[in-house]
């Protein structure tokens, strides 16, 4: 997952969050909560918080930057 985080001002970066959600919306991954500026580049490795892998369906990994959101589908093959 690639995301272009923007300058927030210069104070230390933008607040991100990306985790990974089954279809009936319980979280399976944290994949990264911190603060940056530029390019990020986030690798999901089909595994949940507890590192067991997960099995072939379809997941929502939930973008959260500052107050902005976005939603991306994820279809996991095996």
């Amino acid at each position: 997952i690639r995301i272009a985080v923007a300058d927030a001002g210069g104070n230390g970066g933008t607040p991100v969050t990306v985790r990974v959600y089954s279809v009936t919306g319980a979280l399976v991954r944290n994949l990264y909560a911190g603060a940056t500026t530029g390019d990020l580049a986030v690798r999901w490795d089909g595994k949940d918080n507890r590192g067991n892998p997960v099995a072939s369906a379809t997941y929502y990994a939930q973008i959260r930057m500052g107050d902005d959101r976005e939603t991306l589908k994820l279809v996991l093959l095996k």
